[in-house]
């Protein structure tokens, strides 16, 4: 279980006599006040023992007083740990109802779990529209699994009428973005024709990329290129080797130009 740690401490300074580093001392000071950031901050650190001895009922305690003055991070994080279960009793209803707090601040991370729980009637009735509809919140902020489970739906017609347009739009997003589920779903699209000319040489390069990503593609990319040319492979190929290129230089570019982004 990974919980997010994009909490921003105070900017107040530290104290002049610290009883531990001054960074962690003026965190917990800060928190000790009322500082939501900072109160968040620090139940992430007592989550993942980051600078201080790890300590799941502070980190609890911590994100719960972030959480109830409206922090949208704390707010995703203590549904996380109930939605999971694994450090406290696994409660749908408690999970539904901080993530939904989090997901009304447009917290894209948040809406996907709420969608999550609508389609699957976790912590709520099941409502494929609900989950269609917050689903689609996620995806227009550019989250990519929004992105992937609204381009499904569409494509299935769950929580919406079927639209195989809009189903490669958003799926494209995601699969451009490395998404291997994403990735998978093109691969059928451009083979079978669903909703797309058939393209083969598309279908085989999303088949080679799913397949880095980890997908069990083995089966369908023999099927696929039983029917290509040798000269359609290559190309499939070129292509699947330009796209991961420039995914290499986009981390490059990402660790050299971290302020950039």
């Amino acid at each position: 279980m990974t919980i997010t740690s994009a909490c921003a401490a105070s900017p107040e300074q530290p104290n002049s006599v610290p009883a531990a580093p001054n960074s962690l001392q003026t965190l917990i000071d800060n928190a000790s006040k009322g500082d939501p950031n900072a109160q968040c901050l620090l139940g992430v650190k007592y989550f993942y023992g980051r600078g201080i001895l790890q300590d799941y009922n502070e980190a609890i305690k911590w994100l719960t007083k972030a959480a109830e003055q409206g922090n949208a991070n704390a707010q995703f994080d203590i549904g996380l740990i109930y939605n999971k279960g694994k450090i406290i009793p696994q409660d749908y209803n408690e999970a539904f109802e901080w993530f939904l707090q989090a997901a009304e601040q447009s917290d894209a991370t948040a809406q996907c779990a709420i969608a999550g729980m609508y389609r699957y009637g976790r912590g709520v009735a099941q409502n494929s529209k609900e989950a269609f509809k917050w689903y689609k919140k996620a995806a227009e902020q550019g989250d990519t699994n929004g992105q992937c489970a609204l381009g499904i739906m569409y494509f299935i017609g769950e929580g919406a009428p079927q639209n195989y347009t809009e189903a490669l739009k958003w799926l494209n997003e995601a699969a451009e973005k490395d998404d291997g589920n994403a990735q998978l779903c093109l691969i059928t699209l451009y083979y079978e024709g669903e909703g797309v000319r058939k393209d083969y040489v598309e279908a085989y390069r999303w088949a080679l990329l799913a397949g880095i990503n980890g997908k069990d593609v083995a089966k369908i990319k023999e099927e696929i290129a039983s029917q290509m040319t040798p000269d359609q492979i290559a190309e499939a190929e070129k292509r699947a080797k330009e796209f991961v290129a420039k995914k290499e230089r986009e981390k490059t570019e990402d660790a050299n130009f971290p302020d950039l982004k």
